[in-house]
């Protein structure tokens, strides 16, 4: 009987992680990386846009399905800026940083997001 507990405890475990992801998709975290916190970006909030970090090979679509399944906000338009990384300089070392891109995202009049509380 001891076995079947083991096993019963370990399948509520289970259930339990499952459900702390709430329902969201790995391609949905793998689109959004974060928010991008900035000054200009939190003075933008009150105009309801919000500006994230994004996967460079995200389309505007995927970027918009991200956002949706993941704040329940469908939001009015998706603009997005991409920057080539900067050579640097270590020493003698030659580098290179990595290629960024960002969504701007329009949200509507009535939607507000609680990302800069606490900044």
């Amino acid at each position: 009987m001891a076995i079947i507990k083991k096993t019963t405890s370990k399948e509520t475990e289970k259930t339990i992680k499952k459900s702390n992801k709430k329902g969201i998709s790995k391609k949905t975290l793998n689109v959004l990386i974060a928010t991008h916190v900035t000054e200009k970006t939190a003075e933008s909030s009150d105009k309801n846009i919000y500006v994230f970090d994004v996967d460079v090979n995200a389309t505007k679509i995927e970027i918009k399905q991200a956002f949706k399944e993941m704040y329940n906000i469908t939001p009015i338009r998706v603009n997005t800026v991409s920057t080539k990384g900067k050579q640097v300089t270590f020493g003698r070392v030659v580098g290179k940083q990595k290629n960024r891109k960002k969504a701007v995202i329009t949200l509507p009049k009535n939607a507000k997001l609680d990302i800069f509380e606490g900044i």
